[in-house]
C-alpha cells in the first residue's frame, strides 16, 4: 500500500521528489510519513495512476485507516468518507459523512457541515433504493437543516427544504435515531416562518409519535412547537400547558444534544414561559423563568449567536 523505506530513502536523498521528515519531527514520531516537495508531483503521480488502482488504493487507505481508529487514533470521519467515495463504496462513505457532519456541528462549524451533507446528497445517487439509504438520506437532510439554519437563518428557504426532504422520507423510516431532532429542527422553521397549521400538524405528529416511542425528545419537539404557535395565535393559557409540559420532558434528558438544536430548547421555552406570565401580570414568575433561561442564553455562552439566529 506504501513505498519501501529504503525506496523513499533513496528519492529523497535525491533530493528531488520527496522531503524526509525533519529531525525533531522523528525525535516525537519516528513513522511520520515523507512528502512530496511540490504538490504538483503528487497531483501529477495520483493522475497518471489508473483509475481502477486509484480507486483499490484508496480502499485500502480507507480500510487502514478504520484500523487505526479502530486501535485509538484519532481519524477524521471526513477523511474516511473521502477515501471510501473515491474507493467507490458509496454507503460507507456516507455513513462517514453523517460522522464529519454531527463533528462540523459539535465544533461550531455550520459551513463544514453544509458542505459535507451537500457532498453526501450528491452522493446518494449512487447508492440503490432501500431503508439504508433513505435513513442516510433523512440524516444527511436533516443535519443539513441544521447547519443552513445556523448560517443562513432559521426562515431561510434552503433550511426549511431540507427539513422537507428528511420529513418526507420519515414515513418509510419512522425509528430513525434523528426523528426527534428532525421534527424539532422541522418545526422550529415553520413557526418563524409563520407556516402555523403545517407546524401544528407537525407538532401533533411528533406528539403521536412520543406516545409510541416514549422519546423524550419527540415530546419537547411537539412542547415547543404548540407552545409557540399556541403563544402567537393569542391563546396564552393553552401555551402555557405545553410549555410546562415541554420544560418537564427537558429534564427527563440525561444529556440532551444541544449542539445540534437550532435553538436551545430550554432557553426557548423558558422564554415563552416569562411572556405568557407576564400577560398574567405574574412579574415576578416571570423574571424567574426569564432569569433560568439568562445563563444559557448569555454572551459568553458560544450557542448564544446560535440559538439568536433568524
Amino acid at each position: 500500500m506504501r513505498p519501501r523505506p529504503q525506496t523513499c530513502d533513496e528519492l529523497a536523498r535525491e533530493q528531488l521528489w520527496l522531503n524526509a521528515p525533519r529531525a525533531e519531527e522523528r525525535r516525537d514520531a519516528p513513522d511520520l510519513p515523507y512528502s512530496f516537495r511540490h504538490a504538483l508531483f503528487r497531483q501529477v503521480l495520483y493522475q497518471r495512476t489508473a483509475r481502477l488502482a486509484r480507486a483499490q488504493l484508496h480502499r485500502k487507505v480507507g480500510a487502514a485507516l478504520e484500523w487505526e481508529r479502530a486501535a485509538g487514533v484519532p481519524v477524521a470521519a471526513a477523511q474516511l468518507a473521502m477515501h471510501f467515495e473515491r474507493g467507490r463504496e458509496p454507503m460507507t462513505a456516507l455513513r462517514y459523512y453523517v460522522e464529519a457532519a454531527e463533528a462540523a456541528l459539535l465544533h461550531l462549524s455550520p459551513a463544514e457541515g453544509m458542505s459535507l451533507t451537500e457532498r453526501g446528497l450528491t452522493l446518494l445517487d449512487q447508492v440503490p433504493e432501500g431503508t439504508d439509504r433513505k435513513a442516510l438520506e433523512i440524516a444527511l437532510a436533516t443535519l443539513r437543516g441544521v447547519s443552513v439554519a445556523h448560517l443562513l437563518g432559521v426562515s431561510s428557504t434552503e433550511a426549511k427544504s431540507a427539513f422537507q426532504r428528511a420529513y418526507s422520507r420519515l414515513a418509510d423510516v419512522p425509528q430513525h435515531p434523528m426523528r426527534g431532532l428532525l421534527l424539532y429542527g422541522f418545526g422550529f422553521v415553520l413557526c418563524q416562518r409563520a407556516e402555523y397549521a403545517d407546524a401544528l400538524a407537525l407538532a401533533e405528529r411528533a406528539d403521536a409519535l412520543s406516545s409510541t416511542t416514549n422519546d423524550p425528545v419527540l415530546l419537547l419537539a411537539a412542547c415547543t412547537v404548540q407552545g409557540d404557535v399556541q403563544m402567537l395565535r393569542g391563546r396564552p393559557r393553552i401555551a402555557r400547558e405545553w410549555i410546562e409540559r415541554g420544560l418537564a420532558a427537558k429534564e427527563s434528558l440525561d444529556a440532551a444534544p444541544e449542539q445540534s438544536f437550532i435553538a436551545d430548547p430550554q432557553v426557548t421555552l423558558l422564554g415563552l414561559l416569562a411572556i405568557q406570565l407576564l400577560h398574567l401580570g405574574l412579574v415576578e414568575t416571570a423574571r424567574a423563568a426569564a432569569g433560568g433561561a439568562r445563563p444559557r442564553a448569555s454572551w459568553d455562552n458560544p450557542w448564544r449567536g446560535w440559538s439568536q439566529s433568524g
